[in-house]
Formats: structure tokens, C-alpha cells, sequence
């Protein structure tokens, strides 16, 4: 494994402040990726990746590096201090979508613009999300795999199926292990 791979090269968890392991997500002709990098799960949903999420945590905290506790979501594009700026001066609210003018929100040179429909912000201000008692940890999932999957900004990328399959299981983890705070 990879951890253990790190550690016999020196790089033990004194010498790393954090380890995290994300599904690549799957591509579409929606992507502004190169074909060869669009291969990955289509959803955070798919039912493996809870189970794969929480295996491939237990071994990092096992082994003693840290990684994220569980926390609410704090996507870059519900934030308003927060943006990507791509090599050009375009700047973005999500590096998910450099490179597609249809997200830059502003220039380095020419400061930013209102993007509130654009990125559709508050998109998670909708009936059943705020029903959802996830709401606080998924605020409407990826506004990129929303993109990916459908084409656009108007529909929740849900979580609730991987939270529903997952959460005990990672909060179990964060009490067993003691994680007290994320490390940058």
C-alpha cells in the first residue's frame, strides 16, 4: 500500500501533515479535461466508495498520519472569499472549472464579477435540502460533478446515499483515533 510505501521512504507522519485519499471522478464531454483524465466513478453515491472511503481512512489514521476530520463542507464556491486563478489571470470559484470561460468570474487585471448565477449560488436552498439533515455537510454536493453529470448548475450533486452508508463509520473513526482538528 501506499502508506506503508511513504514510511519506508522516511516520509512518516512527522514529516507529512496530512493524508487524503479522494475518488477521481468520472469525465463527460461537459469536461474541460483532456480525454485521457476522464476515467473515474460517475457519482459520489456509487456504493463502493463509502466502504473504500472509510477502509482507506482506517489504515491512514492506523498507521498514525492524520487526515480531515469531519467537518461541514466548506466548498469554495458557497464562500466569498475564496478563488482559483488560472495560469492567465482568469479567476474562478472553482478549480474544477478553470479553463472554461463560461465559469471565469473575473481577471487578475480587471477584478471580479458577480457570478451568482453562473455558479448558481444557493442552489441548496431548495425544499427537500433543506429537509436534509445532511445539509450542514453537503450544502448541495459538487457544483463540478452537477456539471459533469448533467451539463449544468441546476441540479443538487445529493450526497445523502454516501452520508447515509458512510458517516457513522468516519465519525467512529475521528472518536477512536482522537482527531482533534484538521491540519492545513
Amino acid at each position: 500500500m501506499l502508506l506503508d510505501y511513504l514510511a519506508k521512504e522516511g516520509l512518516t507522519p512527522d514529516k507529512i501533515p496530512m493524508v487524503k485519499f479522494d475518488p477521481v471522478m468520472n469525465g463527460s464531454e461537459h469536461d474541460t479535461l483532456p480525454a485521457v483524465y476522464r476515467s473515474g466513478c460517475t457519482s459520489i453515491n456509487e456504493p463502493w466508495i463509502g466502504e473504500a472511503a472509510a477502509f482507506l481512512r482506517e489504515e491512514i489514521l492506523k498507521r498514525g498520519y492524520n487526515t480531515l476530520k469531519i467537518t461541514p463542507i466548506n466548498c469554495m464556491v458557497e464562500k466569498t472569499d475564496s478563488y482559483v486563478v488560472n495560469f492567465d489571470g482568469g479567476i474562478y470559484k472553482c478549480p474544477g472549472f478553470i479553463g472554461n470561460k463560461d465559469f471565469e468570474v473575473g481577471n487578475v487585471r480587471t477584478g471580479v464579477m458577480d457570478y451568482t448565477s453562473s455558479y448558481n449560488l444557493g442552489m441548496w436552498k431548495n425544499e427537500a435540502c433543506m429537509a436534509c439533515e445532511y445539509l450542514p455537510l453537503c450544502l448541495g454536493g459538487c457544483r463540478y460533478m452537477s456539471f459533469i453529470q448533467h451539463g449544468n448548475l441546476d441540479t443538487v450533486d445529493c450526497q445523502k446515499a454516501y452520508l447515509d452508508a458512510s458517516l457513522e463509520t468516519l465519525i467512529n473513526q475521528d472518536i477512536r483515533y482522537g482527531l482533534k482538528a484538521d491540519t492545513p
